[in-house]
């Protein structure tokens, strides 16, 4: 594999990655445990392995793969039924964002020191630019907190309607990662009898991403319009007051500083 295809199929940024291999005796970097077992499920080494290949050891590559917490499996297995998402799309969503609570496996270490720009952060990347022109790194932070919140949600067995525009615009992002990636996830999965069992297969369910974005959001996909080429003059034109009448809805909650405020449909209820 290069190095592109390793950190792709490990969910993290190719600056992380290089990051893993460079042993610097003078500057040693620290990775937390989920970024270090997302490199050693690609490099099907056992556990600890990476730490031993950084420290000039030579590690047997497993036979297998490695072994999956099965209670942890269990909870998608038990809670999701395929309506809105069937076990195995619940787990593959948890799974794309799995490991960005750490900071080296998100890359806000090498952003805030300078070394890389905002559009090379996992997820944020896919953010649209005029978005990314407008945030700090505390508002990123944020933004990564709530994928981390949204894949802890799924891993207790809820089903992540989204409260709030930031939380749609991240589940988003998930799905779209989810559907077009997944390479450790499906690994996962395959690895044996116990684990099928565990997350049991919907058939074409399993892939009809579609109808559970359409059930999760409920319809409401207005907030894609931020990915408009013409987006910045409906939100902050002459005629932003117009145009929100026009199409039925409050521009300035577009604002990516209001993205956390609650949708105006819950408070209601």
């Amino acid at each position: 594999m290069t190095q592109q295809e390793a950190a792709r199929k490990a969910g993290m940024s190719l600056a992380t990655w290089r990051r893993l291999e460079v042993v610097d005796d003078d500057r040693e970097a620290s990775f937390r445990r989920t970024t270090l077992q997302a490199a050693e499920r690609v490099l099907r080494v056992p556990a600890g392995g990476v730490a031993a290949l950084r420290a000039g050891e030579t590690v047997e590559a497993l036979g297998g793969h490695q072994h999956v917490n099965k209670d942890w499996l269990l909870t998608y297995g038990k809670s999701f039924k395929g309506d809105p998402l069937t076990p195995r799309q619940a787990f593959k969503l948890s799974m794309s964002v799995a490991g960005l609570e750490d900071d080296a496996f998100f890359g806000l270490d090498e952003y805030l020191q300078g070394k890389v720009s905002v559009k090379e952060l996992f997820f944020v990347d896919q953010l649209p630019d005029w978005v990314l022109f407008m945030v700090n790194a505390h508002w990123v932070d944020c933004f990564r907190n709530v994928l981390v919140d949204l894949g802890r949600r799924l891993g207790r067995g809820e089903v992540p309607y989204p409260r709030s525009m930031v939380e749609r615009v991240a589940l988003e992002l998930m799905f779209d990662s989810a559907k077009e990636g997944g390479d450790v996830a499906d690994d996962m999965l395959e690895a044996d009898d116990d684990v099928r069992a565990a997350l049991p297969s919907f058939g074409e369910n399993d892939e009809d991403w579609e109808d559970a974005r359409e059930q999760l959001f409920g319809g409401d996909f207005d907030f894609q319009m931020i990915w408009l080429p013409n987006f910045t003059r409906m939100l902050f034109g002459d005629s932003r007051e117009s145009v929100s009448i026009q199409l039925g809805v409050d521009l300035d909650s577009f604002h990516p500083i209001r993205w956390w405020e609650t949708d105006r449909k819950l408070r209601n209820k």
